[in-house]
C-alpha cells in the first residue's frame, strides 16, 4: 500500500543461551563413551569412538535403522610419541582436550559430570567442539609446555555460518607429585559471528571478530582421596562489523568464566566416588550495540527517517551452577550413579532457575 508500518525485530531473534540441555544431560550422566585405541609401534596410537547400528537415546529423534551395519567414527585422536618426553596429538571433535591443565586421566571425570561443557576451554569450544584441533607437549620453561591450533565450528551450526580457528598456548608446573598449576593464553577468530551470536539479512556480522583469552587453572591433592580442582578464564573480543548491516557498531566485549569442586574417593565405601562442583558458563561482563532502524517513511518524498539505538550486551544475571554427583558400586557387576545440579539465573537470565536430578543403574552382562 505504499505506507510506512511496524513491526517487533524481537520476532526476528532466536535465543540460545547456552548449550545446556536437558535429554543431553540425562543421556550422557556418568556414561562413559566406549574409546577404542589401536597401537602402531611403540610410540603411534589411534583412539577413536564410534557408533553403529541403533540410537539407543530414549527421545523423540528418529534412531537408526537396527539393520545398518554402518560404523562411523564420531570422535578420533591420533597420537605420536616422538620422544620420551615430547608428543604431537590431532583430535577431532573433542573439545575437552583444550582444556586448562587436561590430561588424559581427566576424561573419566568429565564423562562423570552433568553440565559437561563447563569443563571445557569456553574460547576454545566455539571451533572445536565440532572441528580440529592438534597438540604439541614437551618440556620447557621449567614446565611442560601445550602448544595448540584449532578450527572447526560450534557443535548444532552449518560450517558456512562459522570458520572458526585459533591458537593456545598454555604452560604447567607440577606443585608435587600429584599437583601441578596451568597458565594459557590464546586468540579465537570467528567469521559471521560473535561469540557464538549469528546474524544474517539485515542483521549481518562482519568477518574476523577476534578474541583474546587468557586462564589460570590448577589441580591440588588434599589427600591420598581427595583432590581440589578449579580454572578461571577471561577474554577480550573486538566485534567485526558487516557495511550493510542495521547493526552499525559494537563495543568491545569482555566475557569471564570458572569452575572448581572437589572430588572425594572411598567416601562411604570401597570403590565410590563424591564430587561436588560451581561453575560459571562463560559470560558476558559489559559491552553495547548500536542499531540504526527506520521509525517513519513520508509518501510524498518517498525518504525513511532512522534513528539510533544502543543496546546493553551485558546479561542482566549470572548463572551459577552447583553440581553434586555420587557414583559407588553395588555389586561386581552393577553400579548406581545419582547427581543433581541447580541453575541459579539460568542462561544468565536474572530470574530463572532450572533443577535437574539424574539416576542411573549400569550391570554389565
Amino acid at each position: 500500500y505504499h505506507r510506512g508500518y511496524q513491526t517487533a525485530l524481537s520476532n526476528m531473534v532466536e535465543m540460545q543461551s547456552n548449550s545446556f540441555r536437558a535429554e543431553d544431560v540425562v543421556f550422557n550422566f556418568d556414561r562413559p563413551e566406549a574409546r577404542q585405541e589401536l597401537k602402531v609401534g611403540d610410540r603411534f596410537s589411534v583412539g577413536f569412538i564410534s557408533e553403529s547400528g541403533s540410537d539407543s537415546r530414549l527421545t523423540s529423534e528418529q534412531p537408526r535403522d537396527p539393520s545398518d551395519s554402518r560404523v562411523n567414527v564420531r570422535a578420533f585422536v591420533v597420537t605420536d610419541s616422538i620422544t620420551d618426553a615430547t608428543s604431537a596429538s590431532l583430535h577431532y571433535k573433542d573439545p575437552n582436550a583444550l582444556a586448562l591443565g587436561f590430561s588424559e586421566s581427566d576424561r573419566t571425570r568429565m564423562d562423570r559430570g552433568l553440565v559437561k561443557s563447563n569443563l571445557q576451554n569456553p574460547y576454545a569450544a566455539f571451533a572445536a567442539t565440532d572441528g580440529y584441533a592438534s597438540i604439541i607437549e614437551t618440556p620447557g620453561f621449567g614446565g611442560t609446555v601445550r602448544v595448540a591450533g584449532f578450527f572447526g565450528h560450534e557443535g548444532g551450526r552449518q560450517k558456512a555460518d562459522a570458520r572458526n580457528f585459533g591458537s593456545q598456548a598454555e604452560l604447567a608446573y607440577k606443585l608435587d607429585s600429584s599437583s601441578k598449576i596451568s597458565l594459557a593464553f590464546g586468540a579465537l577468530f570467528e567469521n559471521g559471528s560473535v561469540l557464538g551470536t549469528v546474524g544474517s539479512g539485515a542483521f549481518k556480522l562482519g568477518n574476523g571478530t577476534m578474541t583474546m583469552y587468557s586462564g589460570i587453572g590448577g589441580s591440588y591433592q588434599l589427600d591420598a582421596k581427595t583432590t581440589l580442582r578449579g580454572a578461571m578464564y577471561a577474554g577480550w573480543t573486538k566485534p567485526s562489523l558487516a557495511n550493510d548491516s542495521l547493526i552499525t557498531g559494537m563495543s568491545n566485549l569482555i566475557t569471564t568464566a570458572f569452575n572448581m569442586g572437589i572430588e572425594r574417593r572411598e567416601l562411604a565405601q570401597k570403590g565410590d566416588v563424591f564430587s561436588f562442583s560451581v561453575a560459571q558458563p562463560l559470560r558476558v561482563e559489559n559491552g553495547s550495540m548500536q542499531f540504526n532502524l527506520p521509525y517513519a517513511r513520508d509518501d510524498v518524498s518517498d525518504v525513511v527517517y532512522s534513528t539510533n539505538l544502543t543496546q546493553d550486551m551485558g546479561s542482566k544475571g549470572r548463572e551459577i551452577d552447583l553440581e553434586a554427583v555420587y557414583a559407588f558400586p553395588v555389586e561386581d557387576d552393577t553400579s548406581l550413579s545419582f547427581g543433581g545440579v541447580y541453575r541459579h539465573d539460568a542462561g544468565h537470565v536474572a530470574g530463572k532457575e532450572d533443577v535437574l536430578g539424574v539416576l542411573r543403574v549400569t550391570r554389565k552382562f
